[in-house]
């Protein structure tokens, strides 16, 4: 994917904003007014309401997609199991990675197609799992809206290659 260059500096969060054709980077930064603007549902860089989209609907990137929504997010999940996509769409329920959770709030949706779950986004979070982190980013790499930010919460080790997310 394509160099997203760190906002303001804050360890622990990794917001990036996306620039030209080098090689995708992950572990960026971003700053603590950015990360706070994300989490209570606001752009920092409009007034407008944020559509985030999370790329991974395991039991992380529902939880943290919840998050998003309850802070006023229009949330959209992207799983490739369509029985997780429709039950997040259709019954606001992840009842295979995320069970115990009786119900998703109602501005949280779903799709399988990666065109469509980037389209608007504001905001990208990353929460795929490390083994299929390279091929799912890869299919994604030109789909992502130039003035995206990308955050990344991929944590583990790349089994083929021994890599960190960082380094992949």
């Amino acid at each position: 994917l394509p160099h997203h260059e760190a906002r303001e500096g804050v360890s622990g969060a990794h917001l990036c904003r996306r620039k030209r054709r080098i090689p995708y980077r992950v572990g960026c930064s971003i700053g603590e007014a950015t990360l706070k603007a994300v989490i209570r549902g606001s752009d920092p860089r409009s007034e407008t309401m944020t559509n985030v989209t999370v790329l991974g609907a395991g039991a992380w990137g529902t939880t943290f997609g919840q998050v998003l929504a309850d802070a006023g997010n229009n949330v959209t999940m992207w799983a490739i199991e369509p029985e997780i996509v429709e039950g997040i769409r259709d019954h606001h329920h992840n009842g295979v990675r995320l069970p115990s959770v009786a119900v998703l709030p109602n501005n949280m949706t779903a799709t399988g197609d990666r065109a469509e779950a980037v389209r608007d986004a504001d905001i990208i979070i990353v929460a795929i799992a490390a083994q299929f982190a390279r091929v799912a980013l890869q299919e994604f790499k030109d789909l992502i809206p130039k003035t995206a930010l990308v955050a990344s919460l991929m944590k583990g080790i790349e089994r083929s290659t021994g890599k960190r997310m960082d380094e992949v």
